[in-house]
């Protein structure tokens, strides 16, 4: 079996954040997971605007910061054990048949938590705090089963 030595940074600064140390891992990885090593896994994904809020006012770069910054404390506050930020941008159709395009940030969770009442209610009330965190009307969630490994 192959192995690589790890090219993870020992400090990590996120979004202007103070550096936060790394835990040690493995100095070898393995370059293709056994495949009884992945497992039933629920991932959500809660993705919000952040172009505009509710009210139309333009939402700066660093508010947008800033919030991000309170998504991971949320994130960790709820239980989950990490998370995942994607950029992306899109566009929908208004009430008024007008398209918007905007920004969007997608915060994507994996958890072994198969509990679907239980897990629903929690990502219920994370997408309402990062609803009003954003100040939005609404946000998207997905959620779906998965099999997932950590490799």
């Amino acid at each position: 079996m192959k192995t690589t030595k790890s090219v993870l940074p020992r400090n990590v600064t996120i979004l202007g954040q103070p550096p936060v140390a790394v835990p040690a891992r493995s100095k070898t990885a393995t370059t293709a997971p056994a495949p009884d090593k992945f497992e039933k896994r629920r991932k959500v994904s809660i993705t919000i605007g952040i172009g505009k809020d509710k009210e139309g006012a333009d939402i700066t770069e660093q508010q947008v910061n800033e919030k991000l910054a309170t998504t991971g404390k949320l994130v960790f506050v709820r239980g989950f054990g990490g998370f995942t930020l994607t950029t992306n941008a899109g566009g929908w159709a208004a009430p008024s048949g007008e398209l918007i395009v905007e920004n969007s940030v997608t915060v994507s969770i994996v958890t072994d938590s198969l509990n679907i009442g239980v897990f629903r209610q929690t990502v219920t009330a994370l997408a309402g705090e990062l609803r009003d965190l954003f100040n939005q009307s609404c946000v998207l969630v997905e959620i779906a089963e998965v099999d997932a490994a950590i490799i």
